[in-house]
């Protein structure tokens, strides 16, 4: 999931979770808009338009279903079938096989074994007789919220989904996954580290952080706290004079 940012006038240094409007569902994947089909050449251009951050969702939407245990009902959400539909079927069995074997290999993985439980243990705590009472495991995806840093000149709003969150009344987890071909952990760890401190905030709770590169079958934790100088220096702002 990715950070927004924007840079103007939630408490200063606060971590809130969305709206209800905005709570997660049990979808890992965004609302989608389907498009009406164009002639041959706009196929061909969308065809082309398959891109690796396609594939990252197909293995998200797909993860959805198969952690609750529920793989063999997965179809690709509407926007990404229209597109996997216009590809050549060689490339697009091709596609689907990767993100299959993925998907399965993580659930084989110790960190999947614990991802499953983790969700049969909050589906339990959820239907039990003390479902609602503090301290019961949970269990959540794309877990939404927004912070206000406590910059007295310019405060930076950053919002984000977090991929999944989960834990019990003395810790949690947060874990975002990603299919990048390369593993570059530095590059993620500005988002890491805030996903941790937003999760530790919003449920009052010590938290742990990590990026899952579900291509490589290897995860890495963040410990720092988040570099917000450099995510500014990155977003071009400079202090008021």
């Amino acid at each position: 999931a990715l950070l927004k940012a924007r840079l103007e006038g939630a408490e200063p240094g606060s971590f809130a979770r969305r709206a209800e409007s905005e709570s997660p569902s049990a979808k890992l994947g965004g609302p989608v808009r389907d498009s009406q089909e164009g002639g041959g050449e706009e196929r061909a251009r969308e065809a082309d338009a398959w891109t690796e951050s396609d594939f990252g969702t197909l293995c998200h939407e797909w993860l959805e279903l198969a952690i609750p245990g529920k793989a063999q009902d997965f179809e690709p959400a509407p926007a990404l079938a229209k597109k996997l539909s216009l590809l050549p079927a060689a490339q697009r069995v091709d596609i689907l096989a990767e993100a299959e074997a993925l998907v399965s290999r993580f659930l084989a993985s110790e960190r999947g074994q614990e991802l499953r439980k983790a969700y049969a243990a909050a589906e339990e705590a959820r239907e039990g007789a003390e479902a609602g009472r503090p301290g019961q495991p949970f269990f959540y995806t794309e877990y939404p919220f927004v912070y206000r840093s406590g910059h007295p000149g310019r405060p930076l709003f950053l919002s984000g989904a977090m991929d999944v969150v989960y834990g019990d009344a003395q810790s949690l987890c947060v874990l975002d996954f990603k299919t990048d071909k390369r593993m570059e952990p530095e590059y993620h760890a500005f988002q890491l580290s805030l996903y941790r401190e937003a999760a530790s905030g919003i449920f009052g709770l010590p938290a742990r952080a990590f990026v899952h590169y579900l291509r490589h079958g290897q995860e890495r934790e963040y410990l720092d706290a988040p570099d917000e100088p450099g995510l500014r220096e990155a977003l071009g702002d400079k202090e008021p004079s």
